[in-house]
């Protein structure tokens, strides 16, 4: 993660950590500018010099914390399929909160672009080529059964494998066509 923070400031850091820590106690509708302000330890014109909003600070958060997840993929060769899932699962698990909270602040879109991109690095690594369609299909299936997996506070890991498993042996077979 440090690598991803190294170009933000503290104060920036402290902020983005006081909108999570106050998302954990109360709604994002009784969050205050405020609020943030005073859990960050800064000033508001502090505050004002990093963002407009606290849907800022939000979508800021929400991109580094997805980018933390999917940064392994890019750096990692992907023996087979089961190693992908695998490690997708893993790092899904352990970040089942933070998903949860972009899903429920209506961060989807976020979520999503990284699945795309998740999705492309294991088609390039696997030397599979399909069209842009095809990708964003596949990647919104993966989206899909995670995000429901992840909303229903599912415990059932190895259903989620196999789910995942199922949409990426589909993928390959198209992916010959």
């Amino acid at each position: 993660m440090e690598k991803l923070t190294s170009g933000l400031s503290q104060s920036q850091k402290s902020i983005m950590q006081a909108v999570a820590t106050l998302l954990e106690k109360e709604q994002l509708k009784n969050l205050t500018i405020t609020k943030v302000c005073k859990e960050a330890g800064v000033a508001r014109i502090t505050f004002y010099k990093y963002y407009d909003t606290i849907n800022d600070v939000i979508e800021a958060t929400a991109h580094l914390k997805v980018s933390e997840l999917f940064m392994q993929f890019s750096n990692n060769t992907i023996e087979d399929l089961d190693d992908f899932i695998n490690g997708l699962t893993l790092r899904i698990s352990r970040s089942k909160s933070s998903i949860k909270n972009m899903l429920d602040l209506n961060m989807s879109h976020i979520l999503l672009v990284h699945f795309i991109y998740a999705t492309k690095v294991y088609l390039e690594k696997s030397n599979l080529k399909v069209t842009r369609t095809k990708l964003n299909f596949f990647a919104g299936g993966i989206f899909n059964v995670i995000s429901e997996w992840v909303r229903d506070d599912l415990s059932l890991e190895d259903e989620l494998r196999g789910q995942l498993i199922e949409i990426f042996e589909y993928m390959r077979v198209l992916s010959n066509e």
